[in-house]
């Protein structure tokens, strides 16, 4: 959409968006390059050259996406790359830069969806609330006790959008997520996940059983409080 789009991302009314298939192909000299950095580095460390240095020096900002390559490589070690299938690897890094559009596109668009919603649920609630019409709508009252979990789903829809968007990097061009992962142990990982798992578990039911127990008893009537006491008051000046 003209003059949508480049205002929200850059701020501007002329700045052009670059789109996936010109990011792909901008990527490729990087991919290259950062495969020479990369090579160059390996090298230095085994035999310390002058002419190593100085090729990594000049291929050193495109380093992140030389290891980004290194998920294709044989034994993810580019270089092992023969020279004849440098433009393969390179071919098939392309894509990775990317991040998996369709999780991307529908998580973010749920979770605004639910953030209207929400607002949308508020606006009716103070307009019945207003009209004293609140306790009387029936369906709307059912609305708002299914709409107890949307909150959570729309935290979560939130962070799906994060972690899958700033996708392959951990560090933007340095360091891909991949190459960033845990060192701890499949097993040590499945027991804090567990763990995690069952406390969460533990307050989510705790949560939900006050939320219906004390929806189930249903309001207090306007005043019945303050007309019990100016009854007991009286009682008290009548003796």
């Amino acid at each position: 959409m003209p003059f949508v789009l480049t205002p929200l991302i850059t701020h501007s009314f002329t700045t052009p968006i670059t789109g996936m298939i010109e990011l792909e192909d901008a990527a490729a000299p990087r991919i290259e390059s950062g495969i020479a950095a990369v090579s160059a580095l390996r090298r230095y460390e085994e035999g310390h050259q002058a002419a190593d240095l100085e090729m990594f020096h000049a291929h050193q900002n495109d380093m992140g996406y030389g290891l980004l390559a290194s998920r294709h490589a044989p034994n993810q070690d580019v270089t092992a790359i023969p020279p004849e299938q440098i433009q393969s690897v390179v071919e098939q890094t392309k894509p990775d830069i990317l991040p998996n559009v369709f999780v991307t596109f529908w998580s973010f668009r749920l979770m605004v969806f639910l953030g209207v919603f929400f607002f949308v649920l508020f606006a009716m609630a103070s307009y019945l609330s207003l009209k004293n019409q609140l306790e009387r709508n029936r369906l709307f009252l059912k609305i708002c006790m299914w709409a107890i979990p949307l909150p959570i789903l729309a935290t979560e829809f939130g962070w799906i959008t994060a972690e899958a968007g700033r996708q392959p990097w951990t560090v933007f061009e340095r360091l891909p997520t991949f190459m960033s992962a845990s060192t701890h142990s499949v097993s040590y990982m499945l027991f804090s996940l567990a763990g995690f798992t069952v406390l969460y578990s533990i307050f989510i039911a705790v949560e939900l059983y006050l939320m219906f127990k004390f929806a189930r008893l249903g309001p207090e009537a306007h005043g019945q409080h303050d007309h019990g006491a100016d009854a007991d008051h009286l009682s008290i000046v009548a003796h």
